[in-house]
């Protein structure tokens, strides 16, 4: 899973780093309350204690010269504009 999460700790959550989550709740909640990772892993809780590997990647709006880049790396199928390849 690849997402954002502005408030976590970084030396437990590198940016663009692989780091699994192994149906740990607790793990999860240092993601902090902000950004697209947090919500997604409590909606996931509330139905499965799964394995998760999860990327996290800077937020495009945080992002000072990359946000272009950062929002295509996070979803892969947009072109600038926003156009489906």
């Amino acid at each position: 899973m690849v997402g954002t999460a502005p408030g976590a700790d970084p030396n437990i959550f590198p940016l663009d780093t692989p780091v699994l989550i192994p149906g740990d709740r607790t793990l999860a909640a240092q993601l902090g309350k902000m950004g697209t990772l947090p919500w997604v892993m409590e909606a996931i809780f509330d139905q499965t204690d799964p394995l998760i590997v999860m990327v996290r990647v800077q937020d495009a709006e945080a992002a000072t010269d990359d946000s272009t880049e950062t929002a295509t790396e996070t979803d892969g199928n947009t072109e600038a504009g926003g156009a489906c390849r």
